[in-house]
């Protein structure tokens, strides 16, 4: 009888042994699933005087916005990951293509 406990104890400790990575990944996977929620969440805060309307990328993870009247419009492209904001375009090269 002692045997038997000793052999459903070490079986349900393997059991737990193997579960364990698995449910490590998930919830490492849900953790950055909810980081990525709250950034997109709280985004319109880190917007001071306005509104942006953003527009998702192709790849999901950038977007990006304009800004200015007609005369002078502005694109940016955003990547939330790295935190960076650039120029998708060079206006100026590209406002004289246009003109010449």
């Amino acid at each position: 009888m002692l045997r038997t406990k000793r052999k459903r104890i070490f079986i349900i400790l393997i059991f737990l042994g193997g579960i364990a990575p698995i449910l490590s990944a998930q919830n490492t996977v849900e953790s950055k699933r909810e980081a990525m929620y709250y950034r997109y969440v709280e985004f319109p805060s880190y917007v001071k005087g306005g509104w942006i309307e953003s527009h998702w990328m192709a790849d999901g993870s950038s977007f990006w916005y304009a800004v200015g009247a007609p005369e002078n419009t502005i694109i940016y492209m955003v990547d939330p990951k790295a935190n960076t904001k650039t120029l998708l375009f060079d206006n100026e090269r590209l406002r004289q293509s246009f003109t010449s």
